[in-house]
């Protein structure tokens, strides 16, 4: 039993709330003054029932008005789909016209309000049919994809409504003006909403075109009015000025606006009779003839009622003109006519005509009306009064049959015809018996005729004929009353509406035979010819649909051997339009099963027409299923997944309109990660409108280059080229800024070295040079005359810099004064780093001695001969002189005069720099133990060692544990059994790590033996990476905690 109620007595949120609360599922019909609507309900919530061609023909417009799209490609759109919204939508969105996106968004939007839109419906009726979901004499669809929480729309409806009553007080209804006061607002506080409301009122749109105009919802609309109204910045414009603003309208060609304000004119009561005549030409000018002769006749009625009926008829003979089916026009201009002293048109040949088409229709009462407005001015015509007989004769009324009768009678007597006159008086005898003063009329006439012929024959013959003429009178009375009831029965109705006009006919003819003196002979003879004219028109009507359904069925074939034609050519093309060709083969199959004979059914069986919408529908239905399970795992964030199906559409769908709007998830991760993504210059950004963060997945088209840009805070902008179905490195790195970078046109061989606020460069050539990093503005540039290229990095003492160059010479220089102080050349080449203490300078040469000079003059100070001759790293650590050898050995000495506290082979190589930390030294063996130095107690063992794969290259510190760098720039941790991989530099380390209080550095060569700068964190973690792309010029060195890096071909780097 369906559930049923007004809404006047039960609410429409009364029932919401009751169908979701006991959780019924079936379509809830609403019928009231505005129309019919429906919805949807079942346990995901409520959606609308609706017309998909009416709907989607809406939303296109709509989104038309909201510029998503443009007028044009919709219509083209519509055009190729034959009038099919549903194909059009599907085309645009295919064809990338418009943002699947932005189509969704209008589309739950539009159907949100039209929900919102029944709250405000004050009457009607309802009923929910449970279990439902069609609805029996209305053509709808349910959307599985959009349905509304039930408790959400009557929270927002009840909110609406509350508003709804104050809203009304300002803006009435949808027919209202209004135009802006001289109070201006600041727009620029307006959102894009109130600013382009704002910018429609011009005192000549209503609210309606407002709406349209806008594409704004009507609640939202009469929302911001009513603000507006409040504000003071717009009001209703004065009723005196609908008028005159209307013609302003009519001469600005904006006929749409000046029917509106007119109309309202008239609604409102006001400019009339004048408001109908300017409505009926702004229509006209629109060509809409039935609405203009609508205004037309109302401005011919005022005209009429204001003692103008001469111009009312002329008005009315227009409406005519334009329409000549117009009866209540005709009527209206008949009766004008007649009040006209000299009309320029016969009102009795209008109203012939006019009465002539009322008895066809058997419109008894109207033809009886207009004649007998003619007989009042043309009361002598007899003519008139037969036809007015007949008339009357239908309608029965005896009476006025025989007022007629008796003044054809005085007329014919005015006209010498006193027989004629006595006819006509016996038929009213015939019809009532009882009139004596018809029968003294009777021979009275007769009397006179006789007297007038012969006095002598005048009594006999007049008695004999009174005799006669009795009995006559008297049997023709029966008889004629007798014929007339015959014919009264006569009903010929029921053989007319079924098609039997000859049996209809037979009916009066068969009355003619039995009745051949009857006065309604002329009667019986008119409802003969009226049925013959009847069954002409039938006929005539019958060939004319026959010739019409044939006409219609060869322009059907027509129709589909020309779509069948442009399938073929459309499928012979190299890349079909798939959906179009099946719309095209629809098409044909529809129009074959309307034509409907064997020839179509044959023209179908001939040619494959079902195998290709098949094989057609399969294509496209794979392509989406496959399109819906991408879009499916990318919501699940299995972009591989995602991946992976978008490559099989593409190569195994190309024909498919998925194509040209698939996009291929590219998964980007980078170092540093958090990178912000720009796909062709296009920020990507989630549902919230965020930026979308690497690593992450973006969509890209399959075969097309996109210019992908990858930019962090304080990081160079990365920029890549890919297409979708490419590939990229699994880690992309992100280039640090640097904090200063300069190019100079030198060659650097050796530096940088930090020396004080400058940096100290070895150029190509023997040049040294001091530079401000900041602006890379040199300080000074020395060339070392007689000398060749230095060949270590200077060696700070206070003011002084000792160098050494690639002629084993050591050169002691100001650095205030950027000259040479002294020069002194090595025996024999260094075999360790040169290392500067106190006011000294000591290397290790390579016959293994270590040997000392001042830094002030350069004088040779103490030497010590090592019996090891492998390579060596000075330390100065606790004021001792460390000598660390690759062989083991470690020797620490007095810096004073070279006195040997401590020596010890330990018997396993050293690699890398050695570490200070805790007061203690450590050194890195080359099988991975870590032994441990004190510059009192000496060698104290292994603190421990650390499983690798490869060989030790160096070591740092995170803080807990050290953290050993292979050969091949991988981190292993002290302490772990089995060698376990924490991450990679990415790269061969060319240079041993520096330790900052922030960090590692690392300094690298990629496989083109290219350098890179690479940061981690104290745990190993890496946490940038610097791409150099040219060879280094020496060692990087720190610079507080920034690193600074100088390249052969003359550019330097100061990064953090």
């Amino acid at each position: 039993m369906a559930l049923k109620g007004d809404l006047a007595s039960v609410g429409l949120a009364d029932v919401f709330q009751m169908l979701a609360m006991n959780q019924k599922v079936g379509i809830l019909s609403i019928q009231g003054e505005e129309g019919w609507r429906a919805l949807f309900f079942d346990k995901n919530g409520v959606t609308l029932y609706y017309n998909e061609h009416l709907f989607l023909d809406r939303l296109l417009d709509s989104l038309v008005r909201k510029g998503f799209i443009s007028q044009d490609l919709v219509q083209g759109a519509r055009k190729e789909s034959i009038g099919d919204p549903v194909g059009a939508a599907e085309a645009l969105i295919a064809n990338g016209a418009i943002r699947e996106a932005d189509f969704l968004d209008g589309f739950r939007d539009q159907m949100e309000e039209e929900i919102y839109d029944l709250f405000l419906w004050g009457n009607g009726n309802w009923e929910f049919f449970e279990g439902a979901n069609q609805c029996e004499g209305h053509e709808g669809v349910i959307n599985d994809h959009f349905f509304f929480s039930a408790d959400s729309l009557v929270m927002e409806a009840a909110r609406r409504l509350d508003e709804w009553a104050y809203i009304r007080e300002q803006v009435s209804s949808e027919s209202d003006v209004f135009e802006r006061t001289e109070q201006s607002p600041d727009i620029a506080q307006f959102d894009e909403t109130s600013l382009s409301l704002y910018e429609l009122v011009d005192g000549k749109r209503n609210v309606r075109r407002i709406i349209d105009s806008s594409g704004i919802t009507p609640f939202h609309v009469f929302k911001t009015l009513s603000i507006f109204c409040q504000q003071g910045w717009v009001r209703p414009l004065p009723g005196d000025r609908l008028v005159p603003t209307a013609q302003e309208c009519i001469e600005e060609s904006r006929l749409e606006d000046a029917i509106h304000l007119l109309e309202k004119a008239i609604d409102d009561g006001i400019g009339l009779p004048e408001a109908h005549q300017l409505a009926a030409k702004c229509y006209e000018m629109k060509n809409e003839p039935a609405r203009a002769n609508w205004h037309y006749k109302i401005f011919a009625l005022g005209l009429s009622m204001g003692g103008n009926p001469a111009g009312a008829a002329e008005i009315l003979d227009k409406v005519l003109h334009r329409i000549p089916t117009d009866l209540e026009a005709w009527e209206e201009l008949v009766k004008n006519l007649l009040l006209v002293e000299k009309p320029e048109r016969d009102p009795h040949e209008a109203g012939q005509s006019l009465i002539e088409i009322y008895l066809d229709l058997e419109e008894v009462e109207r033809a009886r009306s207009v004649l007998e407005g003619l007989l009042k001015t043309r009361p002598d015509d007899i003519e008139l009064k037969k036809t007015l007989v007949g008339v009357h004769s239908k309608a029965g009324d005896q009476k006025r049959v025989m007022e007629l009768y008796e003044s054809i009678a005085a007329d014919l007597v005015q006209k010498k015809d006193p027989m004629g006159a006595v006819r006509y008086l016996q038929k009213i005898l015939m019809i009532d018996r009882n009139r004596s003063d018809i029968s003294e009329k009777i021979r009275n006439l007769i009397r006179s005729e006789e007297r007038s012929r012969s006095r002598k024959r005048g009594v006999a013959i007049l008695v004999t004929f009174l005799g006669v003429a009795m009995v006559l009178g008297v049997l023709y009375f029966f008889y004629e009353r007798k014929a007339r009831e015959a014919f009264g029965r006569i009903d010929a109705q029921p053989k007319i509406a079924a098609g039997d006009f000859q049996g209809a006919i037979d009916l009066y003819r068969d009355f003619l035979r039995r009745y051949p003196l009857s006065l309604v002979e002329a009667e019986a003879k008119e409802e003969i010819a009226r049925i013959r004219s009847a069954k002409a028109l039938v006929d005539a009507e019958r060939e004319r649909e026959k010739r019409a359904v044939e006409a219609r069925i060869t322009k059907i074939r027509g129709d589909y051997k020309k779509l069948w034609d442009q399938y073929l050519m459309e499928s012979a093309k190299e890349n079909p339009d798939l959906p179009s060709s099946l719309r095209k083969l629809e098409g044909i199959l529809l129009l074959i099963e309307e034509a409907g004979g064997p020839e179509d059914e044959a023209f179908r069986r001939k040619n494959p027409i079902d195998e290709a919408i098949a094989k057609i529908r399969s294509y496209l239905s794979s392509a989406n299923a496959l399109a819906k399970a991408k879009e499916e795992a990318m919501a699940k964030g299995d972009w591989k997944k995602a991946r992976a199906l978008a490559l099989k559409i593409e190569s195994e769908y190309p024909l498919s309109p998925r194509v040209k709007t698939l996009r291929v998830p590219v998964y980007l991760k980078t170092l540093p990660k958090g990178a912000e993504i720009l796909v062709d210059g296009k920020l990507v950004t989630n549902e919230e409108g965020e930026p979308v963060r690497t690593p992450a997945a973006v969509e890209i088209p399959p075969s097309k280059e996109s210019k992908i840009l990858l930019r962090l805070p304080g990081f160079l902008p990365k920029n890549l080229s890919i297409q979708g179905k490419g590939t990229l490195p699994p880690l992309l790195y992100i280039p640090v800024r640097p904090v200063h970078t300069f190019k100079s046109p030198r060659k650097w061989g050796v530096g940088p070295v930090p020396a004080g606020k400058n940096l100290l460069l070895g150029g190509l050539g023997g040049v040294l040079t001091s530079i401000d990093p900041t602006t890379g503005k040199e300080r000074f540039a020395t060339i070392l005359s007689d000398l060749e290229e230095v060949a270590h990095p200077p060696v700070l003492c206070g003011d002084t810099a000792v160098l050494l160059t690639s002629g084993q010479h050591l050169v002691g220089f100001d650095l205030e004064k950027g000259n040479v102080l002294w020069s002194n050349a090595m025996e024999k080449a260094r075999n360790s780093n040169l290392l500067g203490f106190k006011n000294m300078v000591a290397v290790l040469d390579a016959g293994g001695v270590l040997r000392t000079w001042t830094v002030d003059l350069g004088r040779r100070g103490w030497s010590l001969a090592i019996e090891d001759p492998s390579r060596a790293i000075l330390r100065m650590f606790r004021g001792r002189l460390w000598v660390i050898q690759r062989s083991g050995n470690i020797s620490i000495l007095n810096p004073e005069d070279g006195e040997v506290f401590y020596s010890r082979k330990i018997g396993e190589e050293l690699v890398g720099e050695p570490l200070i930390h805790g007061g203690v030294l450590y050194a890195l063996g080359l099988e991975g133990n870590i032994h441990k130095f004190d510059p009192v107690r000496g060698y104290l063992g292994i603190q421990g060692s650390v499983a690798m794969q490869g060989v030790p290259w160096g070591m740092f510190w995170d803080g807990g544990r050290f953290v050993a760098v292979n050969d091949t720039g991988h981190f292993f941790r002290e302490g772990s059994e089995e060698p376990r991989d924490l991450g990679a530099i990415g790269g061969k380390p060319v240079a041993p790590p520096l330790q900052t209080s922030e960090g590692v550095y690392f300094t690298a060569e990629d496989a083109d033996g290219k350098a890179l700068i690479v940061k981690a964190d104290r745990k190993g973690k890496i946490l940038w990476r610097f791409d150099l792309n040219a060879a280094l010029a020496g060692r990087p060195s720190l610079w507080g905690n920034r690193i600074c890096v100088a390249l052969r071909d003359g550019r330097v780097f100061v990064l953090k």
